[in-house]
């Protein structure tokens, strides 16, 4: 794979494009349906889909389009690729950030070979045949990616069972004494067994091309369960306090959003071996397109900004530039398994929301969560 010349995105962005070399070959009349003519997305919001070019006629946009793209830069009707005289065509629709063919402004009618670059906006797609081959490369992406899935589910799944082997020694220390704290440690196991009911849910929807729903939840709720399963796992040198209006929706899922913090919570502990606190700060902000790219949100609007600090041993800008790489942590041998972080950041991201670390060494580390508001 060799890399090839960088286009410019919207507002003036730069976007490294990676060639993939594919044959040219001869034009001749084909049946899109039966050779299997694609447009494989290189760069943008779509990497790694592939559009099957299934009609004769196909409009390229946001929405309702035949062949539509998420990116936010894309017109509703941004261009248009059809087939004729045994060759597929495109053109530009009048966009607003318009259409280039291998870093050209498209400005009549072109007639696509094989391995040809459309730019639609920031998103970059390549003319393409699909074979076999690549279906096994993507089938072996999926089982890795599932892989790597399944042991972020077994670490949060771990932490949930934390909550309950700790409400159980508590129970048993608490025996003929007062009622009123065994039906508090009893509260935190049911939320936390009630959590891994989800976590058990997300594993049976493994494969499934349907995502799952998101609806409004209400964000004192989310963070009410996840400070209680906190607290059974935090040492009684940690402290934990929380500030700002936290009475807002967000749409989500209720479990996982748990599951984050719980994860944030737990990696705030494991920083603080000597104890500590974690401060909790909640805000709700309006962000117009440039602030939202800067916090590496999609689109502008308002969000709910939730900003976990500890006072703990911090890190080293080398470690926050991998600190979401599955896998990779800095923990000793059997302390950690690297997903946690990972976890976090997929989940927020499918959320419509973003992560940002802040740290440095011996002074604690700022986890800052954004989630689109509910309306």
């Amino acid at each position: 794979m060799t890399k090839s010349m960088s286009f410019s995105g919207d507002e003036g962005e730069r976007t490294d494009v990676f060639a993939i070399p594919l044959a040219v070959e001869d034009r001749e009349e084909t049946n899109p349906v039966a050779t299997g003519l694609q447009l494989l997305c290189v760069a943008g919001d779509d990497l790694g889909k592939t559009f099957a070019l299934e009609a004769r006629s196909m409009i390229i946009g946001r929405g309702k389009a035949d062949l539509a793209l998420r990116a936010t830069d894309v017109s509703r009707k941004h261009a248009r690729i059809w087939s004729s005289s045994g060759s597929h065509w495109i053109e530009d629709l009048g966009s607003v950030n318009g259409t280039l063919v291998n870093g050209a402004p498209l400005r009549e009618p072109f007639a696509l070979r094989f391995g040809d670059r459309v730019q639609i906006g920031s998103t970059i797609l390549v003319f393409s045949r699909h074979d076999e081959l690549e279906e096994r490369l993507r089938q072996l992406q999926k089982l890795d990616a599932m892989g790597a899935l399944v042991k972020g589910l077994a670490h949060d799944f771990n932490n949930t069972l934390q909550v309950i082997l700790v409400g159980i020694d508590t129970l048993e220390e608490l025996h003929g004494g007062d009622r009123s704290d065994a039906h508090a440690v009893l509260a935190d196991m049911t939320r936390a067994a009630e959590s891994a009911s989800g976590l058990i849910q997300r594993l049976l929807r493994i494969g499934r091309t349907q995502p799952e729903a998101l609806e409004p939840v209400r964000l004192d709720a989310v963070l009410t369960d996840a400070l209680a399963m906190a607290r059974r796992m935090l040492p009684a040198n940690v402290t934990m306090q929380i500030a700002g209006s936290t009475e807002v929706q967000v749409r989500g899922s209720r479990g996982e959003l748990q599951q984050v913090l719980l994860n944030v919570f737990v990696n705030a502990r494991d920083a603080m071996p000597d104890g500590g606190t974690i401060d909790i700060h909640v805000r709700t902000l309006e962000l117009d397109r440039t602030v939202a790219k800067q916090h590496h949100l999609q689109v502008e609007g308002t969000y709910v900004e939730l900003a976990v600090r500890d006072s703990g041993i911090g890190m080293e800008p080398s470690v926050i530039e991998r600190a979401f790489e599955p896998f990779f942590t800095t923990k000793g041998e059997g302390k950690g398994s690297g997903l946690g972080l990972a976890m976090i950041y997929s989940t927020i991201k499918s959320h419509g929301g973003a992560v940002l670390l802040e740290s440095e060494p011996r002074r604690g580390t700022t986890v800052r969560i954004f989630l689109p508001v509910a309306r």
